[in-house]
């Protein structure tokens, strides 16, 4: 089968943490013995023809590179709010996508867009060539604020022959808002995976009496992370010596730093900053506990990561987390700073619990959350689309 992944966000170089589960899902793919093309966008001095695990890539030039600036970074909707460079250069982001996706479609025998804009935005379905979409969770809770989002994540809908999802309260939100129905075609919750090595890895925590607890993910308000630096200053260590790592780049992290020091909580707090997928995963490994506050989810795949190296979770109870962690971690409620104090206190005073819950995690994320499952579901739905489309 000849596959045309279309999407705004894939790494551009070893370890770049952007769209790798993009990239995972490509490669597992290709070792099915498919035949996968990625469609991104080009930033930079990067090639505009590439491979990579036997997935080829084709990047797609919209301005001279120094304009380039509607991708990556801090994701398109933080850098359309941010940067004028990305509002005036949206037009012929749009453009280049579409056309490139059109001469691309030809070649293959489906599309599989991930995103809702993007799919909206090259609108590949007028090549005849199926397309399956992929909901990322973004798109769908951008779109329950209504307007562009919400016309964009529709549109994107009416040209798709399937759509999948990474939870079920996704599924639920496109049906129940009538964006989605059976007539339409299958609508599947397949989330994202990790890969299936990091059950086996060996994890490092701290050797001391010492609890690390650790933050991956973009540093911006929804993220919560100015939450966790608040609950972290004000829960009860119980005599334990208690650090806290941020790793992540974004608009808040300078008044993260300044606010550790009004808090007096600088010398027990680092900022690793951005850093590669697999440094990344280092820390995380080296951790107690890692904290996702976030207040709009979909399924996130550095809690998957964390729970496949064995780690307890502490996480908001929003989109997909609940059915992720399930009795694996700790749940609170966004914006609930001293719940998430609570659960972080309880978890440094209790090593046996952060065994156990630890141990569930790793359980859960061996059944049904490594990319070889993953990959077949995916193959499956494929499956299922192309045969209606011979049927047709």
């Amino acid at each position: 089968m000849r596959v045309l992944m279309i999407t705004t966000s894939f790494p551009r170089w070893e370890g770049d943490h952007a769209g790798h589960f993009v990239a995972a899902l490509s490669t597992a793919l290709v070792a099915r013995g498919h035949d996968v093309t990625v469609l991104s966008p080009h930033e930079g001095s990067l090639s505009t023809e590439d491979s990579s695990g036997g997935v080829r890539i084709r990047r797609f030039r919209y301005l001279p590179s120094r304009f380039e600036r509607v991708a990556y970074g801090d994701g398109i909707p933080e850098n359309l709010k941010r940067d004028m460079w990305a509002v005036l250069g949206l037009p012929f982001f749009a453009l280049a996508l579409r056309r490139a996706t059109k001469q691309l479609a030809h070649e293959v025998d489906i599309v599989h867009a991930h995103w809702a804009p993007t799919a909206a935005l090259a609108a590949p379905w007028r090549s005849g060539v199926p397309v399956v979409l992929h909901a990322r969770g973004s798109d769908i809770a951008l779109a329950t604020k209504g307007g562009i989002w919400r016309r964009l994540l529709s549109s994107a809908c009416r040209g798709a022959a399937a759509v999948d999802v990474v939870t079920v309260a996704q599924r639920d939100m496109l049906v129940n808002a009538g964006i989605w129905s059976a007539n339409d075609g299958p609508i599947e919750v397949i989330p994202s995976g990790i890969a299936d090595e990091l059950l086996d890895r060996a994890t490092n925590p701290s050797a001391d009496e010492r609890v690390e607890i650790a933050y991956v993910g973009r540093m911006i308000r929804d993220k919560g992370v100015a939450d966790l630096l608040e609950a972290f200053a004000a829960m009860d260590t119980n005599g334990v010596d208690v650090r806290l790592g941020f790793v992540g780049d974004g608009p808040v992290l300078v008044d993260l730093r300044a606010r550790a020091i009004e808090l007096g909580i600088q010398d027990r707090v680092v900022f690793h900053g951005a850093l590669r997928h697999d440094e990344a995963i280092d820390i995380v490994a080296a951790a107690d506990v890692l904290s996702l506050p976030s207040y709009a989810e979909g399924s996130p795949n550095v809690l998957k990561e964390a729970m496949a190296l064995g780690l307890p979770v502490v996480a908001s109870d929003v989109g997909g987390i609940p059915e992720l962690v399930g009795d694996a971690g700790i749940l609170h409620a966004p914006y609930d700073i001293a719940a998430l104090a609570e659960a972080l206190s309880q978890l440094t005073a209790d090593p046996g619990m952060r065994e156990r819950l630890g141990h569930a995690g790793r359980e859960r994320i061996r059944e049904s959350w490594v990319w070889s499952s993953i990959a077949q579901r995916t193959c499956d739905l494929y499956d299922r689309v192309l045969g209606s489309a011979d049927e047709g």
